[in-house]
């Protein structure tokens, strides 16, 4: 391997494990019948992109509207933005809307109305649900605004309610298997 020096961090990989890691998980979410929508933020690499791509990934979640453009730009015409809708975005997604399907999170009735206002492609509407923490998202408690805003989806043609969406991030600090568990079953029950 020739590391070239260029006075900035270098992203060293082991490309074998990365593409034997993408492929175990790509299985395991067919065994489970679910459909497997990898974050690319950490990556954000068109090469390493084409990996998941030549694993039989279809779709994928970035964090910004730019990652979601730079991401289209290879061709990958599903994807979710994970962080939530505010009107700055509409010139970006108004482009990206030709030639992505685009799932988008909202935190209020009135953002559809923004985007319906500006967007002329349907799009799917994810709710991103606060388990109670205060990090992002409707509180799981106030049921008044999560109805509001599949209503407002029901009443819209171009709105598709497509599910909710939690993230504490308290499972970064985990360590193993059962600490993970005893992290993540309050937020199972919050959705449940």
């Amino acid at each position: 391997m020739e590391l070239i020096e260029t006075g900035r961090p270098q992203l060293i990989l082991d490309e074998h494990r990365c593409k034997r890691n993408i492929n175990r998980m790509v299985s395991k979410a067919k065994r489970l019948n679910l459909q497997f929508r990898p974050h690319f933020k950490t990556h954000q690499s068109l090469e390493i992109g084409k990996w998941f791509r030549d694993a039989g990934v279809q779709s994928i979640t970035v964090s910004s509207v730019d990652m979601a453009s730079y991401f289209a730009s290879d061709g990958w015409n599903d994807i979710t933005i994970a962080f939530p809708f505010y009107p700055g975005q509409i010139s970006a997604l108004k482009k990206l809307e030709n030639t992505v399907q685009l799932r988008l999170f909202i935190n209020n009735k009135n953002q559809i109305s923004v985007l319906t206002e500006n967007l002329k492609k349907s799009f799917h509407v994810i709710i991103e649900i606060d388990p109670g923490f205060g990090r992002s998202g409707v509180n799981y408690g106030d049921q008044t605004k999560i109805d509001e805003i599949i209503n407002e989806c029901e009443r819209n043609a171009l709105a598709n309610f497509h599910g909710f969406y939690i993230h504490d991030g308290r499972t970064y600090q985990s360590k193993g298997k059962k600490d993970i568990l005893n992290h993540i079953q309050p937020v199972i029950n919050v959705l449940n």
